[in-house]
């Protein structure tokens, strides 16, 4: 369940991608609305479990420059989609937009313009940008089931009881309180 927190979260998880895609449908290939768009993009009217998104969606505001992994998952995809499409005008306009928001583009920013070149709606996308995401997820489950719960990274020595706390536990008033 933390795993599927993270991965539908507003930052680099499906309910990111799906602003995004709702910000291509609205802003299309305008570079003015996405400008504007993009630092207010909390204008949308309906009433959503979520607090207002505090960066510029598809966007890493800790990023100083565009990770190569994203420059070269953008050079390659823009080969293979229309050369009108989403993708095409994402290239095309990176640098001016991450000029714009301030920090460089983010892996859910082009997984949106992947997802409009493929035609899918918000909510497609945020279910396929889960399921893409989620198996690494539980690839991480799976091995950390064979070294055991005591070696996780973060709680293992949060959770290590000394002498003290032992013996104090096993005292019968202790028990009785």
């Amino acid at each position: 369940m933390a795993a599927l927190a993270v991965g539908a979260g507003q930052y680099g998880g499906s309910q990111e991608l799906a602003i995004c895609i709702r910000l291509w449908e609205e802003c299309q290939f305008d570079f003015e609305k996405w400008c504007d768009r993009l630092l207010s993009p909390n204008q949308d009217d309906r009433a959503d479990i979520w607090l207002p998104i505090e960066h510029a969606p598809g966007f890493d505001p800790n990023g100083d420059v565009t990770p190569t992994p994203i420059l070269q998952s953008l050079d390659l995809l823009v080969e293979l989609a229309p050369a009108n499409g989403a993708l095409s005008w994402l290239q095309a306009n990176r640098q001016a937009l991450e000029q714009h928001v301030g920090y460089p583009l983010a892996m859910s920013g082009l997984a949106a313009a992947a997802m409009i070149d493929l035609s899918m709606d918000e909510d497609q996308g945020s279910m396929l940008y889960l399921m893409l995401r989620l198996p690494g997820a539980a690839v991480h489950a799976l091995e950390q089931k064979k070294v055991g719960w005591k070696k996780f990274p973060f709680y293992g020595p949060a959770i290590e009881l000394d002498e003290s706390a032992t013996d104090a536990g096993n005292d019968q008033e202790t028990l009785q309180k």
